[in-house]
């Protein structure tokens, strides 16, 4: 192919895009977004910058969170609406939380938080599901960069399992090896739908697309830019 001549970073671009698939977080949404995730995979920070991008593009979000068991969850999600200026809606079950949605009005996107789920407890599990179905919601995957690569494919193909077919990593600013993201995504058949590279909620999400994420990939040697600034491209 064209796009593997030469350049290696090109032709890692060619491969990825040959084996992954890329859909990034839209501005506005039909159905609620529901981000799901092991407990500290960065799920609260994520909520408020898919909000904040929303805000700041002129749109109304709506952030709701069912995260009632973790100490300090609805207080740092609260904090982050009132400097958005969005109000925040919280409910312990999906049923509740599928009411307060829809009495809440016309939104162009709706971001709900979810508890740290274990991924392997059929309990836990079946306690997001609902959430899912009582909301009509849309599952995506909020991953840390970094994880073992075995771990990182069992954790997406469960999450896979209940319908999750997107995922945004986070840590990106903190990590160097990688390959448990092609891992996760390979294993669940999950598509790339998003980049947090730093912790700053203003900043929101970066994008990714095959040479960004080959650019992260490449060791130093092979791509002079990625070496000076390793996390620098991934929203090109």
């Amino acid at each position: 192919a064209e796009i593997g001549s030469g350049d290696p970073i090109l032709a890692l671009a060619g491969a990825i895009d040959a084996r992954f698939h890329f859909q990034p977080i839209a501005d506005a949404a039909s159905t609620p977004m529901v981000l799901v995730g092991v407990p500290g995979a960065g799920k609260t920070i994520t909520a408020a910058k898919i909000a904040a991008r929303c805000r700041l593009a002129g749109g109304q979000a709506i952030v709701a969170s069912t995260d009632t068991r973790r100490a300090g969850g609805i207080e740092q999600l609260a904090a982050f609406t009132r400097i958005l200026g969005l109000d925040l809606i919280v409910a312990e079950n999906g049923a509740k939380l599928a009411a307060l949605l829809d009495a809440a009005g016309p939104r162009d996107l709706a971001v709900i938080d979810t508890p740290g789920t274990n991924p392997f407890d059929h309990q836990e599990m079946a306690a997001l599901a609902e959430i899912l179905g009582s909301t009509g919601g849309e599952a995506v995957l909020v991953m840390a960069a970094g994880g073992d690569a075995l771990e990182s494919a069992d954790i997406a193909a469960a999450f896979a399992g209940i319908g999750a077919g997107r995922m945004i990593v986070t840590r990106l600013d903190m990590t160097r090896r990688l390959g448990g993201l092609l891992a996760a995504a390979a294993a669940g058949r999950i598509d790339f739908a998003g980049v947090s590279i730093n912790p700053y909620v203003a900043e929101g999400l970066a994008e990714i697309n095959p040479l960004s994420l080959a650019r992260l990939l490449a060791p130093g040697d092979a791509n002079p830019v990625n070496a000076q600034h390793p996390k620098a491209e991934a929203h090109r």
